[in-house]
């Protein structure tokens, strides 16, 4: 089923098979382009179901929590350390959610992305990148390419392991050359796929 992401109703996403559309143009996502290009081995990363629907529950419960709406008697007692973690995390730095779950599209480079955090981090704009337990080298140049989704504001970048005993792990992404990998990657993925 195809969900609205913006007021127009031309950007959608279909939940079932995580495709981005725009009208009836399929959009790639910033993880699909990294696949494509190979700056991604999705061998390494599990596609087990239980690893995807935990994913899934974590994020879920982060944004519960961001709404102030969590019930945590309804928490799956495999993620109650993840998500102790990311409470963790917003009490100790002071995180200020600004939009949890955000999908935007890209009109320049036609390409989409749903950012899992944006907001205020010691002071200034912040996108942050949840994952379970590490984060890959490679977040640095996924949330380049989230943060080519606003176009003309520079954004701090940050993966954040949540991890299983409660603790936590914030990596900072400062390298310029994220930005210049992505755009090559998305320039490289339009010419495979005949998007130019």
């Amino acid at each position: 089923m195809k969900v609205p992401l913006d007021s127009t109703g031309l950007f959608e996403f279909d939940e079932e098979t995580h495709t981005y559309y725009l009208g009836d143009t399929i959009l790639p996502s910033v993880t699909q382009i990294l696949e494509d290009v190979g700056l991604i081995d999705s061998s390494k990363y599990s596609k087990l179901e239980f690893y995807l629907e935990r994913g899934s529950a974590i994020h879920g419960a982060t944004d519960l929590i961001d709404k102030n709406q969590l019930d945590r008697d309804s928490l799956d007692d495999r993620i109650v350390g993840h998500v102790a973690a990311y409470e963790k995390f917003k009490k100790e730095t002071g995180f200020e959610v600004k939009a949890s779950e955000l999908a935007l599209y890209s009109k320049t480079y036609k390409y989409a992305g749903t950012m899992d955090k944006v907001g205020i981090l010691y002071g200034k704009e912040s996108i942050i990148d949840l994952k379970t337990n590490s984060v890959p080298n490679w977040g640095g140049i996924q949330l380049s390419g989230y943060n080519e989704l606003f176009p003309g504001r520079a954004f701090n970048r940050y993966g954040l392991a949540l991890k299983e005993d409660g603790s936590y792990r914030l990596v900072p992404f400062d390298n310029f050359r994220d930005r210049v990998v992505f755009l090559a990657a998305v320039t490289v993925y339009n010419a495979k796929h005949g998007r130019m």
